[in-house]
């Protein structure tokens, strides 16, 4: 009698304990690939919108990437990238052709590094975690003017060209 009562508590708190989930894949509303500075960096602007997720009570964001196959990377060199959120609104034009210069957090992503090796076997596709901004951005904790990442020697042309092929891919569901 005692396993068929814990029998049915389990059942039963499995059942109250439900959760619905979603993934989002959304491509950048608007994209710019600044020039490069002195240094030789070369910094791209990516803003998203979170308007195709799903609202509701107990939205829980699992992980949120930016992912992407990365061109213009010349044979043998290991590309790194800096990732930074966006804290205003910017023009992608104006961006473009240098005449603005968003401020960035000073809070960093993680970085990714890709050896030559990765990078040729998976022809340049790319990760990056950017979970916790999504979450402020989706709970309305963060203002959403998207990420800025930062990169030497990789062929701005190819950027420009490939940057449309991004996507933030967003993980989330609603737990009881």
């Amino acid at each position: 009698m005692r396993v068929l009562c814990l029998a049915l508590m389990v059942l039963g708190l499995m059942l109250a304990s439900r959760s619905e989930g979603d993934t989002i894949s959304v491509a950048p509303l608007q994209t710019a690939v600044a020039p490069a500075d002195e240094s030789g960096v070369t910094r791209i602007f990516l803003e998203f919108s979170l308007e195709t997720m799903r609202e509701g009570p107990h939205r829980h964001i699992d992980d949120a990437m930016i992912e992407w196959t990365v061109g213009g990377v010349p044979g043998g060199r290991i590309p790194e990238f800096t990732v930074q959120e966006v804290l205003e609104d910017w023009n992608g034009s104006a961006v473009g052709r240098g005449e603005e210069d968003p401020a960035t957090g000073e809070e960093e992503a993680d970085r990714w590094t890709i050896t030559p090796k990765m990078f040729e076997a998976t022809g340049g596709f790319v990760r990056l975690d950017v979970e916790e901004w999504v979450r402020g951005w989706a709970e309305g904790t963060r203002s959403n003017f998207g990420v800025m990442l930062a990169t030497e020697g990789v062929d701005r042309e190819a950027l420009v060209e490939e940057v449309s092929n991004v996507r933030l891919v967003v993980r989330y569901a609603f737990r009881d």
